[in-house]
C-alpha cells in the first residue's frame, strides 16, 4: 500500500484498504528512529484504524 504514495500527488484509501495500510504503518514504527517518527506514524495509525471502522471514512494522502 505505501509503494503506491506519490510524493507529488494524491492517493486515496477506503475502509477496505486499511488493514494492509495499518499493516504497513505498523511495520514502519517499529523502525523509527525519532520519538517524532513514532508520534507522527502513532496517529497516521490511530486515523487509518477509525477509517477502517467506518466504511463511509476515506483517507486522503496528499503529496507536495
Amino acid at each position: 500500500m505505501l509503494s503506491r504514495v506519490d510524493r507529488y500527488g494524491s492517493l486515496l484509501l477506503t475502509s477496505l484498504d486499511m488493514p494492509q495500510f495499518i499493516t504497513e504503518i505498523d511495520q514502519l514504527r517499529s523502525g523509527a528512529e525519532s520519538a517524532e517518527q513514532v508520534a507522527m506514524l502513532d496517529e497516521v495509525g490511530r486515523l487509518a484504524r477509525q477509517c477502517g471502522e467506518h466504511g463511509d471514512l476515506e483517507l486522503h494522502l496528499e503529496g507536495d
